[in-house]
Order: structure tokens, then sequence, then C-alpha cells
């Protein structure tokens, strides 16, 4: 039987008060509750009963006075109601857990239990966080980056707390309050508390009762022709600026040859061979499934690019992680004076003006590695003249630097 909370309707000292509650039949019923004056032990005092209607069970609360008496019925079914509404979240499991325990353990016993139990969970954020990190230690260099970035700013907002502590409440603010970047903070507290959990660190996992924040649209931005040569001229040394070799590389992979951002910083130099013109590209894991491995034509602008900038036989062909590329990013925006550099821009740019240039839907969905026309169409194309297409494709080492 579930009894709702009471509710004290009314309070009168002479007529006692009214409470409202709900009976096994699920209709609401008022009830009427006054102290009445009764001799225990020879001793005059007052006594409220409630019945087990309001109380689950029959209960008998006495005062020196009617008012004391009352004032402590009230306090009773105010204790009931609180109590009630928070064991109406624990399981018929855990309440069956609860019975055999109260049944077979002195209370002593259940201290000790519980105390022991609570020092083995009492592990803290930044402990926590340290051990899921060197599980990670084999990871690739972006991976591992990322959850030094995520994780390193949940340990700073949490550092001095024990795990199990940190409430489903405080998570959902923490992510919401990422704004654009909630998504992937998302992604990595979830698969941390998910090995939180596994390994005992702490006894629940809070962010399943998290619903997953909706991706933030992005407006399809693109790098008009002559931003793309400024872009082009300043990385390669031209100007106010340092040659800077793997920003170079990472327009040419994105910009030419159509690399997804993660694809260009996961490249290596054996993927490449120049003399056939061909670049393998591994598979990669995203959202839901890997984006299937393939073989990218190297376009004739990209070749002579990457024949001026010179190849290598081993390492990464980009020698920076993520976090460092973008340090170098912004100087070099700031210095060719480029308002911003969009995300996944250069493949963007790369779809659009190929499709301008050649107008082959077929080849350039084979250069992005798309499945089909139509898929390139929807997701990449931004309309462009076919002048500024043939001009995109055109802009050699020879063109650029003169």
């Amino acid at each position: 039987m579930i009894l709702r909370t009471p509710n004290v309707a009314r309070n009168c000292h002479k007529l006692g008060f009214v409470v409202d509650f709900w009976a096994p039949d699920g209709h609401q019923h008022r009830m009427k509750v006054e102290a009445v004056a009764v001799e225990k032990n020879g001793i005059k005092q007052w006594k409220v009963e409630l019945p087990g209607s309001v109380m689950g069970k029959r209960t008998r609360i006495f005062g020196a006075t009617k008012e004391s008496a009352e004032a402590k019925a009230r306090g009773k079914i105010g204790e009931r109601g609180a109590f009630g509404d928070e064991l109406q979240t624990v399981s018929v499991q855990e309440r069956a857990l609860l019975h055999r325990w109260r049944q077979t353990l002195p209370i002593d016993r259940m201290e000790a239990a519980l105390s022991a139990a609570s020092a083995e969970r009492s592990v803290l954020v930044k402990d926590a966080v340290s051990r899921y990190r060197a599980l990670h230690v084999s990871e690739s260099d972006s991976h591992k980056a990322d959850l030094k970035t995520r994780l390193g700013d949940f340990e700073r907002q949490f550092e001095s707390r024990i795990l199990d502590t940190v409430t489903t409440g405080e998570l959902m603010l923490y992510v919401k309050g990422k704004g654009a970047s909630a998504v992937n903070f998302f992604k990595v507290l979830n698969a941390f508390y998910n090995t939180a959990f596994i390994m005992e660190w702490c006894s629940k996992n809070p962010m399943q009762r998290i619903e997953k924040p909706a991706a933030q649209p992005r407006d399809k931005v693109l790098i008009d022709v002559e931003t793309m040569r400024s872009l082009l001229r300043f990385a390669a040394g031209k100007g106010q600026f340092e040659r800077d070799d793997a920003l170079l590389l990472m327009l040419v992979l994105g910009g030419f040859c159509g690399l997804r951002h993660a694809e260009c910083l996961r490249a290596q130099w054996p993927q490449l061979d120049l003399r056939a013109k061909e670049l393998y590209v591994k598979q990669i894991k995203t959202q839901k499934r890997g984006l299937r491995e393939r073989f990218v034509r190297l376009p004739p602008v990209a070749v002579e690019w990457l024949k001026w900038i010179g190849t290598k036989k081993e390492g990464r062909i980009i020698e920076l992680n993520d976090k460092n590329l973008r340090i170098h990013r912004a100087a070099l925006l700031k210095a060719a004076s480029v308002p911003e550099w969009p995300h996944n821009g250069l493949r963007r740019s790369c779809a659009s003006y190929h499709l301008a240039a050649f107008e082959d839907g077929a080849r350039t969905a084979a250069l992005l590695g798309h499945t089909d026309a139509e898929t390139t169409h929807a997701k990449y194309r931004l309309p462009r003249r076919k002048i500024d297409g043939k001009r995109w494709n055109a802009l050699t080492p020879e063109k650029v630097l003169g």
C-alpha cells in the first residue's frame, strides 16, 4: 500500500487540525485530528491517536498539554511524509535487501558494514580521473589530449570531492554550462562514469539519468579562394610569419584532398605514396560507426604542394596534437588578418569547389569517401561558380608564392 504524503490543511488549538490523506481505495479523504485528555500512570496527559490510514500504522502521541500533543502529531505527520517520499525512490529489490539486513544483522554490524563499503568507495575525483587516464595511456595522442582537456576541467571543478558525492543535478548543470562543447563533455563524462562504476570507484552512475545534449547546428561556412591563397602564402613563410609545415600540410590535406580534421591529425607518412599519387586513410571511430578506410587519389595541386614541402619516411604527417595546432592556427589567422578557420571548413570548401570545377558528383564523392554523390550534395556542397572552382584547384606553389 502506498500512502501519499498527508497534508495538514487547518490548525486550531481548540478544534485540533485537519489532515488530507489518500486511502488504499485511491480516493482522497479529510480527517479531523484532535488531542484528548487521558490519565497515564496517575498523571493527566493529552493524547493524539493517528490511524494507519494516515501513518501507515496506528500511532499514539502524548504531550503535557493539548497544544504540545497536537504539535508533536503535526511533526510526526510531516516526518512520515518526508520519509515516505524518499522511500518511494527505493526499488523492490532494495527494500527486500534492507528487510533481510534488519532481520539478520544487529545495528552495530550494519553500521560497520556501511562504513567499510563507504571507505572502499571514498575515491576522490582527482584520483579517479588519474586512474581513468592511466587506463587510456595507449590511445592516440589526440584522444589523450581530449581526455586531458575535458577531464582536467572536470577535475578542477570537483577536485576535492569524493566521486560518489557528485550528484546528477551538479553534473547536469556542469555539462549544460559548456555551451557548444556540451555534447563532447557529455560523451567523455559518460564513458568516465561507466568505467568508474564498473571499477567500483563509485556506487552509482549519475550520468545515466542525464539526457544527451542536442548538438548545436553549425553554419556551413566556406573559405574563399583569396583567403586560401593568403593562408597558404603565410604558412609557407612568405610575409611576416615563419614557415609552419604543420599548418601548410593541414591546408593541403584538408583543402585539396578533402580529409577531415581528425583524419589529417592521424595520417602517417608511410600511408602516403607520392609516386602513385595516393594517400591511404585508415578507418577512424566516430559516434555510431567507424568511417570506412579508403585510398584518396591526390589531386595535382596537392601533389605539387607535397613536393614543395618535402616528404618523410616515418612518423605523423602533422607533428602537432589538436591543442598545439589550435595555437599555431590562431597565430596564422592573426598574421594573415583572417577572421576565422571554420571547423572542417577546409573539407567543405574542397567539396564545394571540386564540384564546381569538375561537375562530377561521383568523382567528388570518391575523393571525400562518400558512398554516393547524394551525400556529398546534401551535406557538403554550397553553390560556387565554376571559375572559382578552377581557381581553387589551381592554387599551386608557383601560383601562390610566385
